[in-house]
């Protein structure tokens, strides 16, 4: 794998330099007509063609004190955001249409190995057309719920702080993806993606099978002080039995010196559930639960321009079977030391009942120290994150 990787990378990287060498030559040799005469170069239309390259490193200390389990102290990955490494870029058709592209790949920044040892992109793999129109997109792509989250939780819809985030149970990322984005109008801008990773099935000869289908519909006021968003998402199981359904909706207000947040998750997927989807382990991970209803309002304080506070509280229950409850409160702090780079840390109390069992997670995969049946566990963290961006072709 890592012979193919190194091969794979290595050809993005040839015509990346490829494409910068053709559009600077473009750029700088302008066609002379048979009078002699020099073309502006404004007048020559050259299509504007956009790389970068991005990522981030997201390293935490986490301890951990679960009740029946004991406790746990190690350094972990992605605790506010995975640690990542991508290519994003578009090339234009003409002044009306563009072909866009990302190429993502998660990583553990305390070893370097891949998330995802069978994937060179395991993050997000695809390309699209863009326009006055709204975007087309196929291939692996995020769910709108996992975009969204952050947006409607101080917590970033991470760290052991976020009770959305530990609670909740959705499918980040689908394979086979397709997907439309409309333009924003008036603020509003509208979803639909939909998964054909069931065509293949064995378990059926029904298409249906194994297939997701996602709406959502957000806004964003032209001062962006006010955000709503809500979507819902649905993946048939192998036989047809029954389907996995998670929803979120929420909102955030920025009040001047920090925002306010409230969101609202209803679903029957169970957070043991939740994983990485594709048509190779699908089948396995389309698990049914009960139906949770989680809340959680939260909000944080700009204390100075780079230092801000805030804290959270997250409850909810099963509406079916076995009684299950949780509720957890928590605190954050974050301080911005430059434009690229962010101290953070959280604490929180994940208190079950009943039937519960959740634990305190984050943003990258990790193993959860989790409590025994309806106990508690008790989490903090701190830790550092940095990001960089290089771009390699300029827009015209």
């Amino acid at each position: 794998m890592n012979k193919y990787a190194a091969m794979i990378l290595a050809g993005v990287l040839s015509l990346c330099g490829a494409a910068s060498a053709q559009a600077n030559f473009s750029q700088t040799a302008p066609e002379v007509p048979d009078n002699g005469k020099e073309i502006p170069v404004k007048a020559l239309a050259v299509p504007k063609t956009n790389l970068e390259i991005y990522g981030l490193l997201d390293e935490y200390a986490g301890y951990t004190d679960a009740a029946g389990t004991g406790s746990q102290f190690k350094l972990d990955s992605g605790g506010w955001q995975a640690t990542r490494l991508g290519f994003r870029g578009s090339s234009e058709i003409n002044d009306k249409v563009k072909i866009t592209y990302t190429l993502e790949n998660g990583f553990y920044s305390y070893s370097g190995g891949l998330n995802d040892t069978t994937r060179l992109f395991n993050r997000q793999a695809w390309f699209g057309v863009a326009g006055k129109f709204g975007e087309f997109r196929v291939g692996r792509e995020n769910s709108p719920l996992f975009d969204m989250l952050g947006s409607i939780d101080s917590f970033s819809g991470a760290t052991f702080g976020s009770f959305l985030n530990n609670a909740s149970g959705y499918t980040p990322r689908f394979d086979d993806m397709l997907s439309y984005r409309s333009p924003v109008m008036k603020g509003w801008r509208l979803q639909a993606h939909t998964s054909i990773a069931g065509i293949n099935s064995k378990y059926s000869k029904s298409a249906d099978v194994l297939n997701a289908y996602i709406g959502s519909v957000d806004y964003n006021s032209k001062d962006n002080k006010v955000y709503f968003v809500s979507n819902y998402q649905q993946q048939v199981a192998a036989d047809r039995s029954f389907s996995v359904r998670s929803s979120f909706t929420g909102a955030s207000y920025d009040y001047g010196r920090g925002k306010v947040y409230a969101g609202y998750f209803h679903g029957n997927s169970p957070q043991a559930g939740v994983g990485d989807f594709s048509s190779a382990n699908v089948a396995e991970k389309v698990v049914k639960g009960p139906y949770w209803d989680l809340y959680s309002f939260s909000g944080n304080y700009r204390l100075t321009r780079k230092f801000r506070v805030g804290a959270g509280w997250g409850w909810g229950s099963a509406e079916n079977g076995p009684r299950a409850a949780s509720h957890e409160p928590s605190v954050i702090g974050a301080y911005d030391f430059a434009k690229w780079g962010m101290i953070w840390g959280t604490a929180g109390r994940m208190v079950n009942e009943g039937n519960a069992d959740f634990g305190l997670g984050a943003a990258g995969p990790i193993t959860k120290n989790l409590p025994a049946t309806g106990k508690d566990v008790t989490g903090v963290q701190l830790g550092i994150r940095f990001n960089f961006s290089a771009k390699l072709i300029k827009p015209n």
